[in-house]
């Protein structure tokens, strides 16, 4: 018999399982160092991963989902701390590498029993933040915390386009792409210019959501903090705060460096001039506003 205990609570699932749901979301953005982000949040003792990163789930409900539909989102994507469960509980990370090749590196924690009514798990999905309906997660989760992760617009859509070289996807010059997709921008979501115009899907979000449920951080700030473990964990205190747990529960390693997961977010290799100097126009206005929107200067890395 199922429990009637998944809005207020946090488990869900029968008698000898307690699924775990999430109590943050991580919305993207895509390009901007979720993957990174999401190994770094799980170096806190008290969060357990996710069984897939990128589960996307949120991008396909277009309606509230039913409570059965819920219990099979839970028993999917999260993982459980009862009877029979899997200890430690690990996550599947697939990624496309340059020879196009699928790497699946599991990503893993342990669980304690006495501790279980204190881990918390969370969805990470880099385009929950320009697909996913808020108003739909809000019928089922309205006091969830949000992280989203924001990055240098040109370098996140240029980025972006090397991916989809990378993956053997059809593409025109960069260019090209830009022109294109620019020409359609206000029609339909596009693929380069679209995910990094920030303020436009923030502004979405906090139509349902309060500014305070949505923490911003930036990927050239972390990527700044992240050369000793002793700066690393500093810097991640306000995110473990914000999703309601204590930041000093978090295993330390003194000054080590941490281990670099992606490619350097500041020196990743640009585009010609001449889109920098295009999308740089496109990006202007649009980041303004992102300023005065978030109350704060924006990182002086930002073209």
């Amino acid at each position: 018999m199922i429990r009637n205990i998944f809005i207020n609570k946090k488990f869900v699932g029968y008698s000898k399982e307690r699924y775990i749901l999430p109590s943050f979301m991580i919305l993207g953005q895509s390009k901007c160092g979720t993957s990174s982000l999401v190994r770094y949040i799980l170096m806190h003792r008290y969060i357990l991963p996710p069984k897939i990163k990128e589960n996307g789930w949120w991008n396909k409900q277009n309606i509230p989902p039913s409570y059965n539909s819920l219990v099979k989102y839970a028993k999917k994507y999260f993982p459980c701390t009862g009877k029979g469960c899997s200890n430690p509980a690990c996550m599947s990370w697939v990624e496309l590498v340059l020879n196009k090749i699928h790497q699946t590196e599991p990503v893993c924690r342990n669980w304690l029993k006495k501790n279980r009514k204190f881990y918390i798990t969370f969805d990470s999905t880099a385009t929950y933040l320009t697909q996913a309906d808020p108003a739909i997660i809000h019928s089922v989760f309205p006091n969830i915390r949000f992280i989203v992760i924001l990055r240098c617009p040109i370098r996140r859509a240029f980025s972006h386009y090397k991916m989809h070289i990378r993956f053997g996807r059809k593409v025109m010059t960069f260019d090209k792409e830009i022109e294109k997709e620019f020409k359609k921008l206000y029609r339909r979501h596009g693929k380069y210019i679209s995910p990094s115009l920030y303020v436009y899907w923030l502004k979405k979000w906090s139509k349902i959501y309060s500014k305070k449920s949505i923490l911003i951080l930036f990927s050239e700030e972390m990527e700044k903090e992240s050369i000793t473990t002793t700066r690393l964990h500093n810097y991640l205190k306000p995110v473990f705060k914000h999703v309601g747990l204590d930041p000093s529960e978090i295993d330390h390693e003194g000054n080590k460096k941490p281990k670099k997961y992606n490619t350097s977010m500041t020196s990743y290799a640009l585009p010609k001039d001449t889109d920098i100097k295009r999308l740089s126009e496109i990006f202007r206005e649009p980041n303004k506003e992102l300023a005065l929107w978030l109350g704060r200067k924006l990182p002086e890395e930002w073209l």
